[in-house]
C-alpha cells in the first residue's frame, strides 16, 4: 500500500470516528484551522500595505490615519489568532476525550470478545501492549489532520501571494522542502518500525519494573535477595530499548539538519533575487518586507506540514495495527439463530477430547472420555502438568476442542448458545482474582444482577464460613480489600480463597467447577467447607479438581489424569482396592486404613 493512500485511509478513519463521537467540536474546529490558515495572507497584504504607507508617511507627511488603521488591523489579526489557537487546543482536546473513551472501549470489548486462546500467544500480548501504549499516537491523527489542513491553507495562499510577484520564488522553495518532506517521512516509518520491534523488550521491562515496585512481589525479592539481579537485567532491557530509540534519534537529527541547511540557503536566495527586483525598481521596500516575510512564512507552513504528513504517516501504521486487531475473529458469543438455546445443564458429556496449544506438537489432553450428570460430584485428581486446567478450560469453552466432542444436553457445545452455557456454569479457577474493591463486589461479581441484595449475597459467604469474619470488619461488606486505595484491608491467603468461593457459589449455576478451592485452607477448615458446599448443592453438577485427598472419599467419582490422560477412573474406595496412582497419591499425603478408606 503507497504512502499516499495510508494516509488518506489513516485521516478519513479518523475523521469519521471523530465525526460519530464530536460533530459540533470537530467541526467549528476545522473552521478555525481554516481561518487560521488564510490569517498569514491576510498579515502579508497588510504588511505590504502597512510598510508602504510607513514609508510613504515618512516621506511624504500624510496618510497616518491610515497607517494607525493598517496597524490596528494586524494587531486585531494577530490577536484573533491567538484566540483560535487557544479554542482549538480545547476543542481538539474535547475530541481527542470523546475519541479516547470511544477506542478504549473498543479495545476491551474486543479483548473480551477474541477466543480465550489468542492470550496464550506472546504475540496477542505484544499487539494489546503496542495498541495500548500508542493511543496518543492514534488520536493525535486529528490534531495533525486539521494543522495539515491549516497550513496546506497557509502554504497555497502565500504560494498564490509570491506567484503575483514571481514564479522563481515557488521554485525556490520547491526545490528546499523536498529535502524536510523526505526527511520526515522516512523517519516517521523508522519511529514506528521501532516500537514494533521494541514491544517485546519495553513489556519485558515494564513487568521487572512492577516486580521492583509492587508489594506482592518486593516481600519475595527483599528475602531472596533479588533485587541487583532484577535491576541489572532491568538496566540491560533498558538500555537496549533507549539506545536503539537513541540511534533513531541521532539520525533523525542529522538528516534533518542538511535539510534545514537547504532552508536557510532558500532563504537566502530568495532574499538576494528581492534585492535584485528592487534595484531595477521592480518592487518596493513594502515588498522586500512581505516577500521575505512570505518566504519565512511558507517555510514555517512547510515545515509544519511535512511534519503533520510524517506524523499522520506513523500514526496511519498505529491505525492500521487497531483495525487489525478490530477485525480479530470474535468467539459466536452473540445468540443466533442456529445456536440451541438451554434454560438448564442436564449432563455434560465429553467424548475423546483432545487438545493441543497453538504451535505445539505434543497434545497437552489425549482421548478424554467420561460424563457428568445433574447432581453428580467429581474429582479430578493428578500431578502438576497432567493436564486438569486445561480441561477445565475446555469444559468451560475457553479452550475450544482440537479433537473429539463435549456435549451439552447431548448437543455439541459448539452449538449451544454461549451466554445460555455460561449463565449456568460457576467456575473458581486456582489462580482467582483479588479485586482491590469491596467485600460486596467481590462475592457480587459471582452474579452481577445480585450485586445489590446483601442478603442473597450472605448466603455463600455462610457456606463458605467467611461471613462471621466479615461481621467483624469495621464496615462489613462494604469495607475495600487490598492494600492498593487508601483504607483497604488486605486478607489472608485463606479469606480470599473464602471469598473468591463464595463468588462462585454466587452465581448458583448447574454445573459448578472448583480448581483447588482449599489450597490456602487449614484441613479443618477445608472439610468443614466441602461438606458445607455438598450439603448445599445437591441438584447441582460439581467437578473439584484438588491435590488434596482429605475429602475426595465424599464425592460420586475420582478421575485420575497423567500426562494428559485419564489413567483410573471409579469410587474412592474402588481405586483404593487397586492400588495403583491414586492409591499412591492418596498414601503419601496420609496414614490410610485401607480397609476403611478413611484418612485418620
Amino acid at each position: 500500500m503507497s504512502i499516499a493512500v495510508k494516509i488518506t485511509k489513516s485521516i478519513g478513519y479518523s475523521f469519521s470516528l471523530a465525526w460519530k463521537n464530536a460533530k459540533i467540536e470537530l467541526s467549528i474546529l476545522i473552521i478555525l484551522q481554516v481561518l487560521s490558515g488564510l490569517a498569514p495572507l491576510a498579515l502579508l497584504s497588510i504588511t505590504q500595505s502597512l510598510v508602504n504607507s510607513v514609508v510613504q508617511l515618512i516621506t511624504e507627511g500624510n496618510n497616518l490615519e491610515e497607517v494607525i488603521l493598517l496597524f490596528l488591523a494586524q494587531i486585531l489579526i494577530v490577536y484573533a489568532l491567538y484566540v483560535f489557537q487557544h479554542i482549538s487546543t480545547v476543542l481538539d482536546k474535547r475530541v481527542k476525550n470523546a475519541m479516547g473513551e470511544e477506542v478504549n472501549s473498543s479495545i476491551f470489548s474486543k479483548s473480551n470478545a477474541i477466543p480465550y486462546i489468542n492470550f496464550e500467544n506472546p504475540e496477542t500480548q505484544n499487539f494489546l501492549q503496542r495498541i495500548s501504549s500508542s493511543q496518543s499516537k492514534l488520536l493525535n491523527t486529528i490534531f495533525e489532520s486539521t494543522s495539515l489542513i491549516k497550513n496546506i491553507i497557509s502554504v497555497l495562499s502565500v504560494l498564490a501571494f509570491l506567484l503575483t510577484k514571481h514564479w522563481i520564488f515557488i521554485l525556490v522553495l520547491f526545490l528546499g522542502m523536498l529535502p524536510l518532506f523526505i526527511v520526515e517521512m522516512v523517519f516517521g516509518k523508522k519511529r514506528f518500525e521501532l516500537i514494533k520491534f521494541l514491544t517485546p523488550t519495553g513489556r519485558l521491562e515494564s513487568y521487572i519494573t512492577d516486580l521492583l515496585t509492587q508489594r506482592d512481589s518486593i516481600k519475595e525479592i527483599r528475602l531472596f535477595s533479588l533485587s541487583d539481579y532484577l535491576m541489572k537485567k532491568w538496566r540491560f532491557n533498558y538500555r537496549s530499548y533507549v539506545e536503539e530509540e537513541l540511534k533513531v534519534t541521532i539520525n533523525n537529527s542529522k538528516f534533518s539538519l542538511i535539510a534545514e541547511f537547504f532552508l536557510v540557503l532558500t532563504y537566502a536566495i530568495s532574499g538576494v533575487v528581492v534585492i535584485f527586483f528592487i534595484n531595477v525598481g521592480r518592487f518596493k521596500v513594502g515588498s522586500f518586507v512581505a516577500i521575505l516575510q512570505a518566504i519565512q512564512s511558507i517555510q514555517d507552513s512547510l515545515s509544519a506540514t511535512s511534519r503533520n504528513f510524517s506524523a499522520i504517516y506513523e500514526s496511519a501504521l498505529y491505525i492500521e495495527d487497531y483495525r487489525k486487531f478490530l477485525n480479530l475473529e470474535e468467539e459466536l458469543i452473540e445468540q443466533r439463530g442456529d445456536h440451541n438455546h438451554i434454560k438448564n445443564i442436564e449432563s455434560i458429556e465429553v467424548k475423546n477430547l483432545s487438545f493441543t496449544y497453538p504451535g505445539f506438537r505434543e497434545p497437552v489432553l489425549r482421548n478424554i472420555t467420561f460424563n457428568i450428570s445433574k447432581g453428580k460430584k467429581i474429582a479430578i485428581v493428578g500431578s502438576n502438568g497432567s493436564g486438569k486446567t486445561t480441561l477445565i478450560k475446555c469444559l468451560t469453552g475457553l479452550f475450544a476442542a482440537s479433537e473429539g466432542q463435549i456435549l451439552v444436553n447431548n448437543k455439541n457445545i459448539k452449538t449451544i448458545d454461549k451466554k445460555d452455557y455460561l449463565r449456568n456454569v460457576s467456575v473458581l479457577f486456582q489462580d482467582f482474582q483479588k479485586y482491590n474493591f469491596s467485600v460486596r463486589e467481590n462475592i457480587g461479581f459471582g452474579n452481577i444482577d445480585k450485586l445489590n441484595d446483601l442478603s442473597e449475597i450472605i448466603k455463600p459467604s455462610q457456606v463458605t464460613g467467611i461471613h462471621s469474619f466479615i461481621n467483624q470488619l469495621d464496615n462489613k461488606y462494604d469495607l475495600i480489600l487490598g492494600r492498593l486505595f487508601s483504607g483497604g484491608q488486605d486478607l489472608s491467603g485463606g479469606q480470599w480463597q473464602k471469598i473468591a468461593l463464595a463468588r462462585c457459589l454466587l452465581r448458583s449455576g448447574d454445573f459448578i467447577i472448583l480448581d483447588e478451592p482449599t489450597s490456602s485452607l487449614d484441613p479443618i477448615s477445608e472439610v468443614n467447607i466441602i461438606k458445607n458446599l455438598l450439603e448445599n448443592t445437591p441438584d447441582q453438577s460439581l467437578i473439584l479438581v484438588t491435590h488434596r485427598m482429605s475429602f475426595t472419599h465424599l464425592l460420586d467419582e475420582i478421575i485420575v489424569l497423567k500426562d494428559g490422560e485419564i489413567i483410573e477412573r471409579g469410587s474412592h474406595l474402588e481405586l483404593m482396592e487397586q492400588e495403583g496412582e491414586y492409591y499412591n497419591l492418596y498414601n503419601a499425603q496420609s496414614k490410610l486404613n485401607p480397609r476403611k478408606g478413611v484418612l485418620i
